[in-house]
């Protein structure tokens, strides 16, 4: 597990008062995260290296990268627990692969990744289930770490 990721969680979780037992269980949750598989979907080949480049320094391993939609879309049998989605992509964009991966796994945490700001956009996909909606220029490696530490916490019955 990376340290930074683990020394950010123990202070986070001592800070807002949760107990040793409670620490631990987030402790082991993390670790299971870091061994979930993680799709990238996005037709930019320069931003899917510089997605597992950053995955990777957070400690994440099992990361495939897609650059189409349609491709996602063949492999959702290999059960992502996260993806992280274009919107603007040819034949079919965002909004249709976070529909058809939510018919096909609701339980899965997508998460927008696009340079494209329309805030009607970004409204369709929370409402569609996005549980985030990020703009590449903006994302940093500690924006990613918080979101994917959000997906882990936010339900331990869904291990991300």
């Amino acid at each position: 597990m990376n340290d930074l990721i683990l020394k950010k969680l123990i202070f986070n979780n001592l800070k807002s008062g949760i107990g040793l037992d409670k620490l631990i269980t987030n402790k082991i949750l993390m670790k299971t995260a870091l061994q979930k598989k993680i799709f990238i979907v996005d037709d930019d080949p320069f931003w899917n290296r510089k997605m597992v480049e950053t995955l990777t320094n957070l400690g994440y391993s099992n990361i495939v990268s897609f650059e189409s939609g349609e491709d996602c879309i063949n492999n959702l049998h290999l059960n992502p627990v996260i993806i992280f989605l274009d919107y603007q992509m040819k034949a079919v964009n965002g909004l249709e692969v976070l529909r058809r991966a939510k018919a096909y796994l609701p339980s899965i945490g997508i998460v927008f990744c696009t340079a494209n700001e329309d805030m009607g956009i970004a409204i369709n996909a929370m409402k569609s289930g996005s549980f985030d909606f990020l703009i590449k220029h903006k994302v940093t490696e500690d924006q990613l770490g918080n979101v994917l530490e959000s997906l882990c916490m936010e339900d331990a019955d869904k291990v991300y």
